[in-house]
């Protein structure tokens, strides 16, 4: 990498590690301070109506004081790891923000959901049916050790990790560093079920039944990486020690064709390091798994051709998730990409190619894949509250598409790219 590549990624990882140290300082002007003082606002007649506001502030501190400790402890942990010595340094790190907090709180659902046992019905409705698909088409747990699986958009690693219980070798690809930073500490730096104590539903306010589901405490994780691979070990006598990898990144830039993507933020057609390892990456993998992942594209054709290029023939695709496009209400949001007419690169919406279920479907047909299994409208809920599910005055439901697809042979009528 050239050196202001380098510097470039030290700035977005030290950012991220900005965010959680002073996730805590935030979250108490934010949830705290602004209550004081509209309490303190109020008529003594209205006071009294609420006498149990001041102590729920109290006990709001509290699951603050509980989120930053685990943050802090992440940081602690993993910075060393992560920049080098001479960025320990906090006041040399780039600036916490608001979005960064943001995405703060997104790990801490995105934690109850992969890594509490209170989700284990949320995560039995989609990862359940890409893990019940492998159980019930791989059954040589021999063969599957041979076999290579990629999970683009793999979070905070649970997926990864219950593919390799099965046997499997599975590459996790992320392009968040909020979420590679405490995947890597819980998959590396945990070594006792339930080890931490979070508070994931704390920043919502509206739609409560009763404040003790907003304060209820979730442990993290439900299960213990270093035990799954000791099992791999002694019981299934697997080599576990090369199964599981992840790569950070964009994945249409690591894991897309070395032709037929127009140059971008997210796809660099001039970096010989990226070059080489999408050439690395051609018809690599057995099997590709994309869950909640497709909607997250500025570009589903982009995608599409990502998942053709680095599965072998007549690989499998799995495909769990909504069609809730990203960027479809983003006003203000663009990427910068290379424009045919002018063979100049140009600012582009991130917005603007949300296609419908039908629509996509024959696209993808149209691009080289057979569709072997198909389900619509499969209910499953996103970063819900597993234990008081059906609590709150408003959660979301998602319809999900379930698809499994073959990577058909190469007519001689397919375009190149479609290949």
């Amino acid at each position: 990498m050239k050196a202001e590549e380098i510097e470039e990624e030290y700035r977005a990882i030290t950012f991220v590690l900005a965010s959680f140290w002073d996730y805590g300082e935030w979250a108490r002007q934010e949830l705290i301070e602004a209550r004081v003082v509209k309490y303190r606002s109020l008529l003594e007649e209205d006071k009294k109506l609420i006498p149990w506001f001041q102590g729920h502030l109290k006990a709001l501190e509290y699951c603050i004081s509980k989120n930053e400790i685990f943050f802090r402890r992440v940081v602690s942990k993993v910075a060393r790891e992560w920049v080098p010595e001479s960025l320990l340094d906090k006041e040399l790190w780039q600036k916490s923000t608001v979005v960064g907090f943001e995405r703060v709180k997104s790990v801490l659902l995105q934690l109850n959901r992969e890594w509490s046992e209170a989700s284990q019905k949320e995560r039995a409705e989609s990862f359940g049916k890409i893990l019940g698909y492998l159980d019930q088409n791989y059954k040589n747990k021999k063969r599957r050790q041979n076999m290579d699986v990629l999970v683009p958009g793999v979070g905070l690693s649970r997926l990864s990790l219950d593919i390799i219980q099965r046997g499997f070798r599975c590459q996790g690809n992320e392009f968040s560093y909020f979420m590679l930073i405490v995947s890597n500490y819980i998959l590396n730096c945990s070594n006792i079920k339930n080890e931490f104590e979070i508070y994931p539903f704390l920043h919502r306010f509206s739609n409560q039944i009763s404040r003790k589901y907003q304060i209820r405490k979730v442990l993290v994780p439900d299960i213990n990486a270093s035990e799954v691979l000791k099992d791999l070990r002694e019981i299934q006598k697997i080599d576990a020690q090369n199964l599981m990898s992840i790569c950070s990144g964009s994945f249409i830039d690591l894991y897309g064709p070395n032709y037929g993507i127009k140059d971008s933020d997210f796809y660099d057609k001039f970096k010989e390091s990226s070059f080489e390892f999408r050439a690395s990456n051609e018809e690599k993998f057995d099997i590709i798994i994309t869950s909640f992942f497709i909607d997250t594209s500025a570009n589903i054709f982009e995608y599409v051709k990502a998942i053709k290029w680095s599965l072998k023939p007549d690989g499998v695709w799995i495909n769990f998730g909504p069609l809730l496009w990203h960027y479809e209400q983003e006003e203000d949001t663009f990427t910068v990409a290379e424009f045919e007419d002018c063979k100049k690169n140009k600012q582009v919406p991130m917005k603007g190619l949300e296609l419908t279920r039908e629509d996509l479907l024959q696209c993808i047909k149209s691009m080289g894949f057979e569709f072997k299994v198909y389900e619509n409208n499969v209910e499953t809920t996103y970063g819900n509250d597993g234990v008081n599910s059906g609590k709150v005055l408003a959660e979301w439901v998602y319809r999900c598409e379930f698809w499994v697809c073959n990577k058909k042979k190469p007519a001689a009528s397919d375009l190149p790219f479609y290949r």
